[in-house]
This record gives structure tokens, sequence and C-alpha cells, in this order.
């Protein structure tokens, strides 16, 4: 019990114990003078009275004073409970980093491995499966990027190496990918009378030719539909031409990414 509250105690105690020896003296006294037995009663209940106050006093004194002393630890329970929260945070949030880091390790060396014997034969059967084959380059830069931005050096290194990986599946398939996705268009445009044809070393250039292509509207929506296509695939130039041998034609110059560069296209 604090000083403070044993203080209030003795001085409580003592007030009542004067009330009651007032009370005391005082009955002797109302016994000798000549009072009504009402008036009597009216003064012993009024002491009374005054004796159940000064109890009541003291009792809410004490009461409050430990209330105070309460809610005066509870800022520094409230602090230590907190401590042990963010501590507790701090420790999951660390072994959750560790678990995706080694999560992120085995993807990447999974990848590493798939790059090795990667088949895409079965990616050149249509337009749409060379789409898909082109949907793993973002993923992969993906994990590149995260793993160069860890602190873990064994990422670091194995964002390096996915990274040589990815640049050489890049210099071997996109030439690949621009022919096969040439000779499927050539099979879809053949039956509106459009020839297409892919040109150059690197398969960089494609080539649409056709009577359709004698109004430049046409051109524009052709250009419009293929553009992100093309862009995908690294082409850097598309020629238009409304027949085989025409010396004079529409074309646009790409601005592609070449194929060694290991970058998210937008």
């Amino acid at each position: 019990m604090e000083l403070k509250t044993s203080i209030i105690l003795i001085i409580a105690v003592a007030v009542i114990s004067i009330i009651l020896l007032v009370f005391k003296d005082l009955i002797k006294g109302l016994k000798k003078i000549k009072m009504s037995r009402k008036n009597q009663k009216i003064v012993v209940v009024s002491l009374c009275v005054c004796a159940i106050i000064c109890f009541i006093f003291f009792e809410k004194i004490i009461h409050s004073n430990n209330v105070k002393k309460t809610s005066d630890n509870v800022p520094q329970n409230q602090k230590v409970i907190e401590t042990i929260t963010e501590e507790e945070k701090q420790r999951i949030a660390e072994e959750e980093k560790v678990k995706k880091e080694e999560e992120l390790q085995k993807q990447i060396q999974r990848e590493i491995n798939t790059l090795k014997n990667f088949d895409s034969s079965q990616y050149k059967t249509s337009v749409e499966s060379i789409s898909v084959e082109l949907a793993f380059l973002p993923v992969w830069v993906d994990m590149i990027n995260e793993a160069k931005e860890s602190d873990s050096q064994e990422l670091n290194n194995l964002s390096e190496q996915l990274t040589q990986s990815v640049k050489q599946f890049q210099i071997k398939e996109f030439p690949v990918m621009r022919k096969e996705y040439g000779k499927l268009m050539n099979n879809v445009l053949w039956e509106h009378n459009i020839e297409v044809k892919v040109l150059g070393s690197y398969n960089s250039t494609i080539e649409l030719i056709g009577g359709y292509f004698a109004d430049n509207a046409n051109i524009k929506e052709m250009q419009q539909e293929i553009q992100e296509m093309l862009t995908q695939l690294r082409f850097d130039r598309v020629n238009y031409k409304w027949y085989k041998y025409a010396s004079e034609y529409q074309y646009y110059k790409l601005d592609s990414t070449a194929d060694n560069i290991v970058i998210r296209i937008k």
C-alpha cells in the first residue's frame, strides 16, 4: 500500500474515532440535561449522518487515489505490450523474408535448368502459341529484377545467371519466332490475297504484299492491328506493297529493342 493511501486511512480512522467519542460524551450529556426524547433522537441521528458522510468522503478519496495509480500504470504496461508486439512483427517479417528468398532461389534455379533444354517447337503452331512463348519473358525479367534488388549475394548471383540464360535464349529464339510468325500470318492472309514475307539476316523486317494495300487507309488499319505483336517480336521494320515489284511503297520503322537486351516490353 502506498504512503499516501496509508496517511488517508489513518486520518479517516482518527476523524471517525473523534466523532464516536463526541457521540459517546454527548449521549451522557443528554441524559443529564432536560431535553425532550424527540430532540435527543434528532441529535443522535445527526451525529450518525455526520459519521457516515465522513466515512463516504474518505472512501472516495482512497478510491480516487487507487484509480489514478492504475491509470498511471496503463501507459507503461501498454508500452511494454507495444514493444513486444513490434519485436514479434519484426521477427515474423524477417522469417517471411527468408522464406520468400529461399522460394525465389528455387524458382530461379528451376528456370535456369529449364532454359538449358527449352523446347520451343510446341510454341510455333499458331500466332497464339507464339504469344504464349513471349509471355515467359516478362516472368523471367521480374524474377531477375527481384533477385537483383535483394540483399542476398546468392540471389544476386542467380539473377546474373538467369539474365545470361535469358539473353542467350532471346538471341536464338527471336529470329526464329519472327520467321515463324511470318509463315503463320501468310497462311492466315492468303485467302485475302495478301502475301507475307520475313526478310533480313535476323528476320527483322516483315513485308505484306497485296492489292489491298493500294489504299492507305487499309495500310493504317493493318498497322494498328499488328503493331503490338510486331513490337513484342522486336521487328524493326514493316513494308506494305500493293504488288510484289513495286519500287515505291509505304513502310514503318519500328523502335524495337535489340534481341540481346533483357527487358520487359510494355
